[in-house]
């Protein structure tokens, strides 16, 4: 899995392509925990470039939403791909993780700038 990672208005932007599988969640959870030692505190995963995901990858995605819980940081997915998104139905957790359905979405959200749903 190819990770890059740039800064937009103090929120860490992570992109991946390819692959979210074992090899590939072990690179983004490190990527994570670097950032967060960084003192990075938002965080969007852009989810776009991914063209599958395993049972190895929704459990990082999982473990990310409990770090940011945990520790009162902020991230949404976004650029959810329709193949990724069926398999976080079938496990039910499109409740759980915070998503958007574009990366503009994503930033007026973590920038505050997002009206409240009616």
């Amino acid at each position: 899995m190819e990770l890059e990672v740039r800064e937009q208005d103090g929120i860490q932007i992570i992109a991946g392509k390819g692959r979210l599988d074992m090899a590939g969640s072990v690179e983004l959870k490190d990527l994570f925990m670097r950032l967060v030692h960084a003192q990075a505190d938002r965080f969007i995963i852009d989810l776009g470039g991914l063209n599958y995901i395993d049972s190895s990858g929704v459990g990082t995605l999982i473990f990310i939403a409990s770090t940011v819980r945990k520790l009162s940081l902020q991230f949404v997915l976004t650029e959810t791909p329709e193949q990724v998104m069926w398999v976080i139905e079938k496990v039910r957790l499109k409740g759980y993780l915070p998503f958007t359905e574009n990366m503009e979405e994503a930033l007026d959200k973590l920038n505050g700038e997002l009206l409240p749903e009616l």
